[in-house]
């Protein structure tokens, strides 16, 4: 876990301060809208790096499943925990986000990795 994400999650447990004052909507949507587009850029870089069409379609069919688990998480702590001052879905989405782009890093490392053995047979 980086330190983003620690913060992503503290930040949704305590409801701490950034400089003068509480994280407001719109820093955190904003926060939000560039996890997202990182996700997806991260996405496209890993997608095009795929050995072939099959782990292509898996990689696709892997990244639709965790949106609708996304989804549904986001949907469940909100129901459990009812919104925190109208922001949990916006937290809960952010550290779900970062948490997939580590996960898209690591298998972008090792389909690298896993070339690099290929190529040195």
């Amino acid at each position: 876990m980086n330190l983003r994400t620690s913060f992503s999650a503290i930040a949704a447990l305590l409801f701490i301060t950034l400089g003068s004052g509480p994280l407001h909507a719109s820093q955190l949507v904003k926060l939000m809208h560039q996890d997202e587009e990182t996700l997806n850029t991260t996405y496209q870089r890993v997608l095009k790096r795929m050995p072939n069409d099959a782990s292509r379609e898996k990689l696709k069919a892997a990244q639709r499943a965790w949106i609708a688990w996304r989804d549904a998480e986001i949907a469940l702590e909100v129901a459990l925990y009812g919104e925190f001052d109208g922001k949990t879905d916006v937290y809960k989405q952010i550290d779900l986000t970062e948490a997939r782009i580590h996960v898209l890093e690591d298998i972008e490392r090792e389909v690298r990795e896993a070339a690099k053995m290929r190529s040195n047979r």
